[in-house]
């Protein structure tokens, strides 16, 4: 009930800190199970189980498996963004944001490996982005895709990437992510964190910025074959 200054009872305070606290606990458990089970194998019983919530408790919280699905996809893409959008693209730097945007983008999701899983369990092309998914998934794909597009157009512009479509290369630079996250799962993600965001970012300039071409030493092996 609100109160003339427009704020909230405490009672009331304290059953929406409640509610969000076992709505957490709801997103963390499904999660994990959906990542490990899959989405079809895992049920909505399981989750309460793991969550240590009742059905009927679970069930005033969420919608149904699918709402849940849903929601933990709506949530862990707003907070990628706003990752995403707290790395101020440098007009004067723009490699450099997007040297910074990977690192931000591998923390996150190192510290996030069930959503992670889930993510890669989905097998949607990371570069195309997930139109027969849910809204919600190609939402934040699309958000994320235009931001790292518009990094990629002003790098262009102050010739620090190739001329390309900055379109096309925000695209292939998530295919890479793709495959580069699924060989690291894959590894059992043992590799350090800071061991994978060198191996991207040095990927990253080997495959979008001009090579420094270096004039070949006259007794090198190849100009001998070349001869």
């Amino acid at each position: 009930m609100a109160t003339k200054a427009g704020n909230l009872d405490p009672s009331e305070l304290r059953r929406e800190a409640r509610t969000e606290a076992y709505r957490q606990l709801i997103y963390d458990a499904a999660e994990e199970l959906f990542a490990d089970q899959g989405y079809a194998s895992t049920r909505v019983h399981d989750i309460a189980d793991s969550s240590g919530l009742s059905i009927g408790t679970l069930y005033g919280i969420i919608q149904g498996k699918k709402g849940l699905f849903r929601a933990i996809h709506k949530e862990r893409g707003k907070a990628l963004l706003k990752k995403a959008k707290e790395i101020q693209l440098d007009e004067n730097d723009p490699l450099g944001s997007l040297l910074d945007g990977i690192a931000a983008y591998v923390e996150f999701l190192a510290n996030h490996p069930n959503y992670l899983r889930l993510h890669l369990q989905t097998n949607v092309a990371w570069a195309l982005g997930p139109e027969e998914a849910n809204k919600e998934q190609y939402a934040a794909w699309k958000a994320g895709h235009a931001i790292v597009s518009e990094a990629f157009r002003r790098a262009i512009e102050q010739g620090s990437v190739v001329r390309e479509d900055p379109e096309v290369l925000a695209s292939t630079m998530m295919a890479t992510h793709q495959v580069y996250f699924r060989s690291w799962l894959d590894n059992g993600m043992k590799e350090s964190a800071e061991s994978l965001v060198y191996r991207l970012q040095e990927n990253f300039m080997r495959t979008f910025c001009y090579p420094v071409l270096l004039d070949e030493p006259k007794d090198s092996e190849s100009s001998e074959r070349s001869a």
